[in-house]
């Protein structure tokens, strides 16, 4: 999805006539997240914390947001990885997922024009310490 923005110039020569100038709105960038591999273990009995930061190209602001096997909810604010931005913190707990192998857990960041950039991780829970080899 492109959303595009009209800025005007005017002119300073000739008839003053404002022009429309197009600017292309982008996603995101994603900044930092944590873990930085795709693919997490994480101890039945254990937790794991999730970060992402992100910043916009145009500088508009950003909102975040989480989904676990698809189902939508807000994390944390988290600034002192994501210094000078705002990023968005989650910290999941293994007992709470008892019958789940693994689970997707997705962070997103979403601009106020509806442009989002994403970051999936997919969590493996394990019984044991040995498990993690």
């Amino acid at each position: 999805m492109c959303v595009y923005l009209a800025a005007l110039l005017t002119l300073g020569v000739g008839c003053g006539i404002p022009e429309p100038i197009w600017i292309q709105n982008t996603a995101p960038k994603l900044d930092k997240y944590y873990p930085e591999s795709d693919s997490v273990n994480v101890l039945r009995t254990g937790s794991q914390a999730f970060t992402m930061c992100a910043s916009d190209p145009e500088g508009d602001p950003i909102d975040y947001y989480w989904r676990i096997n698809g189902d939508k909810f807000d994390g944390q604010e988290e600034m002192n990885m994501c210094s000078p931005n705002v990023g968005t913190t989650f910290s999941l707990i293994g007992s709470l997922y008892p019958y789940d192998n693994s689970i997707k857990i997705v962070a997103v960041a979403e601009d106020s024009q509806g442009m989002s950039k994403s970051f999936p991780w997919t969590v493996n829970f394990t019984l044991t310490i040995a498990e993690f080899k």
